[in-house]
């Protein structure tokens, strides 16, 4: 896969995912302009990959389905393309996507504080 991130950026906003207005610039970098394009990759795989991060999350699909859409304009516009093979590209995008939302379901966004914490 062709993502590469250096943190995650995002706020709770009426119960779904939402991004901050810097979030993705400078997480994500352009790395191989002779594959498929990013936004087609995850248009393409995008309710398998709603579903799939659904289920290992615990978190609600129209959650999700937000941040797979949020994925799929920002690897547009940063005109992101994949490489390699297929079903490990979904693993990593997968365990990607995972990640992102479970840290979204475990902290406070905003502050960096866990849920549970009052700051």
């Amino acid at each position: 896969m062709t993502w590469e991130t250096s943190g995650s950026s995002s706020v709770r906003r009426s119960g779904s995912w939402a991004p901050t207005p810097h979030c993705g610039s400078g997480q994500l970098r352009r790395r191989a302009p002779d594959g498929e394009s990013g936004a087609e990759f995850v248009r393409r795989h995008r309710r398998e990959i709603v579903s799939r991060i659904a289920y290992w999350t615990g978190e609600s699909t129209i959650t999700v389905r937000a941040f797979v859409d949020f994925l799929i304009q920002r690897s547009a516009s940063l005109e992101l393309h994949v490489r390699g093979l297929e079903a490990s590209t979904l693993i990593e995008l997968t365990a990607f996507g995972t990640a992102v939302m479970m840290n979204y379901r475990l902290t406070d966004a905003l502050h960096g504080n866990s849920s549970g914490d009052d700051a």
